[in-house]
């Protein structure tokens, strides 16, 4: 069981090493292709559903309602980003990267 617990913080300890270094060092267009918005909605999203879900021995009325609330709080941004991205098609967001593979699929591939 120890060896797993280190394998596991030393694949994380990598992955983030990796990152950073992505991040920082790289010339291409790996480099700034993730927002850090989306970091932080990963780690709110994670924060809130690891409230729910990791075990919990001794459980108090504020716990009860602290589950309640994350799984709110989860549900509606999940309904919201859902709707956000249905409603708004491509006229919200900036141009990306890549921008092209969107301009070719509704041109048919001709002049791409």
């Amino acid at each position: 069981m120890e060896q797993v617990n280190l394998y596991v913080i030393g694949l994380g300890l990598f992955d983030v090493c990796h990152a950073i270094y992505i991040r920082y060092t790289a010339q291409s267009a790996l480099a700034g292709s993730v927002g850090y918005a989306a970091h932080f909605g990963g780690a709110l999203g994670g924060f809130l559903l690891g409230v729910l879900i990791l075990k919990n021995i001794e459980v108090e009325k504020w716990e009860t309602k602290l589950q309640v609330t994350c799984i709110l709080v989860w549900t509606l941004g999940v309904a919201f980003a859902i709707i956000f991205n249905a409603v708004g098609g491509t006229a919200i967001y900036p141009r990306t990267d890549w921008g092209w593979i969107y301009d070719c699929s509704y041109k048919r591939f001709s002049g791409c």
